[in-house]
């Protein structure tokens, strides 16, 4: 009698989650309101770790370009978004994009210094308006992929200064909203800044973010369109 009262209470429990719409999860952010919810949510970078082949193609990413393209390249030895008077538009961006992922999926401690040489500039440059990057680039676009560099770096260490930066920057396109004409490769691009602004909305839920969302579907290329022809 004991085991059939049990199964019945097992069976009201699946039923009972099973009809109260979505169930939060603990662990991870998933989508606030009014956000629909995705059917999976994307872990944090540094939630899983590479093991077997997959792990050994990392490592040989670490001992090949991506571990030290930065030491022999001129755009990326004296690239402004380290500190440097070279280079100032997506080089950088795009190489942390690499970068950081690849340094805290390994636990590579030589790769996460490298890591923190090139994201210590990043962090201090944030602006009062909440510009940020090299002095001399004045193009939103590198910083669209130098959102992403700071939200990966952000999951792998909860530095919370990475989230102050995009916070900020995101601030900065809600008083002053992209311009990018939707015939213009820009345009074509634009909603990479999305990528960012979704997470940013997970972590704040604050809705001026999703303002901002709106406001770069508004100035982008209509990806949907072009889809649907």
């Amino acid at each position: 009698m004991e085991k059939k009262i049990l199964a019945g209470t097992f069976i009201i429990a699946l039923i009972t989650a099973g009809c109260s719409g979505k169930m939060e999860n603990s662990n991870y952010p998933g989508n606030p309101e009014p956000l629909l919810q995705n059917a999976y949510t994307k872990l944090p970078l540094g939630s899983v770790k590479p093991e077997g082949w997959l792990k050994a193609q990392l490592e040989a990413q670490a001992d090949g370009l991506t571990g030290h393209v930065d030491d022999f390249w001129p755009d990326l030895v004296n690239s402004a978004w380290r500190g440097g008077e070279g280079e100032a538009w997506e080089r950088g961006p795009y190489f942390l994009d690499g970068l950081v992922p690849l340094a805290y999926l390994l636990d590579d401690e030589r790769l996460k210094n490298k890591v923190k040489e090139w994201i210590e500039p990043i962090l201090t440059s944030s602006t009062d308006t909440g510009w940020y990057g090299p002095a001399k680039n004045k193009d939103r676009w590198p910083l669209a992929v130098a959102n992403k560099v700071l939200m990966q770096y952000y999951e792998a260490t909860g530095d919370s200064r990475a989230l102050e930066v995009v916070t900020k920057y995101f601030r900065y396109l809600h008083g002053t909203p992209p311009d990018w004409p939707d015939k213009e490769w820009r345009g074509v691009r634009a909603m990479e800044n999305a990528v960012t602004g979704y997470w940013l909305y997970r972590q704040m839920k604050e809705p001026w973010i999703l303002e901002v969302i709106s406001s770069i579907q508004n100035n982008s290329s209509d990806w949907t369109s072009y889809y649907e022809k």
